[in-house]
C-alpha cells in the first residue's frame, strides 16, 4: 500500500514538473524574443547615429608589424589619411572606428586582415550604455574558397548568448553558396565589454564604464 502511495506521488510530483516546464517553455522563449527585438532596434538606432555622424568616429589601427611585438601597438589616428601614411605594406592588419554616444562607448566598427590581404574580418561590436556586449555583426570575405560568411550574435547584459545566425555566399555574385574544400573559415576576437577593447586606455574619458 504504501509503496503504491509513493509511486502515485512520484507520478503526480513529474506531472506538475513537465507541466510547469511545458508552461514556462512559451514564456521564456517570448522574453528572449522582446529582448532580441529590442537589442535589434537598439543596434540599428546606433547604425543609424554612426551614418549621421561620420566625423564622431575615432580611428585607431594596430601599427606593428607581422609578427612583430610591441608594448602598446596601437595608436590613434586624426584622420583616414593620417592613418593611411602609417602603411608599410605589412602592418595596419588591425583597425577601428570607434563611436561614443552621452559618454559612453557604443559601437566599434573594426576590420581584421590577413597581411597577405587574402581574407579580411569586418566585425562591428555593439556595446550597451554599461558597457556590455549587445551584439556582434561579422562579415568575412575570403579568396580561400571565394566566400563571403555573414554571422550575427546576440547577447543580453550578462553575457549570455541569446541567438546567432549564420550566411555563406559566393563572394562575387552574393547568392547562396556551400563552402568547398578550399574554403577556410577564420575566427573573430569576442570583445564581451568596451573595457576588453586592446585600444581601451586610449579611449580616456569616452571610453564610459
Amino acid at each position: 500500500m504504501m509503496k503504491r502511495l509513493l509511486f502515485s506521488v512520484f507520478v503526480c510530483l513529474a506531472s506538475a514538473i513537465s507541466t510547469l516546464a511545458q508552461t514556462n517553455a512559451p514564456a521564456n522563449k517570448q522574453t528572449r524574443a522582446a529582448e532580441i527585438a529590442r537589442t535589434k532596434a537598439y543596434c540599428q538606432e546606433l547604425d543609424d547615429y554612426a551614418k549621421r555622424n561620420p566625423k564622431l568616429g575615432r580611428i585607431f589601427a594596430d601599427v606593428s608589424s607581422d609578427g612583430e611585438s610591441q608594448k602598446s601597438p596601437w595608436r590613434e589616428f586624426e584622420s583616414d589619411a593620417e592613418r593611411e601614411k602609417a602603411d608599410t605594406g605589412d602592418n595596419l592588419n588591425e583597425n577601428a572606428v570607434v563611436w561614443s554616444k552621452d559618454g559612453a562607448v557604443v559601437l566599434a566598427s573594426c576590420t581584421f586582415q590577413s597581411p597577405s590581404r587574402d581574407w579580411a574580418h569586418f566585425v562591428s561590436y555593439y556595446f550597451r550604455a554599461d558597457g556590455t556586449l549587445a551584439k556582434v555583426r561579422a562579415r568575412l570575405n575570403t579568396f580561400y574558397g571565394e566566400m563571403t560568411v555573414i554571422r550575427e550574435r546576440f547577447y543580453d547584459s550578462k553575457g549570455r548568448l541569446l541567438s546567432s545566425s549564420q550566411q555563406f555566399l559566393d563572394l562575387k555574385t552574393q547568392k547562396k553558396k556551400k563552402p568547398g574544400a578550399e574554403f577556410q573559415d577564420d575566427s573573430f576576437p569576442l570583445y564581451r565589454t568596451v573595457r576588453a577593447l586592446p585600444f581601451y586606455a586610449m579611449l580616456g574619458k569616452q571610453a564610459g564604464k
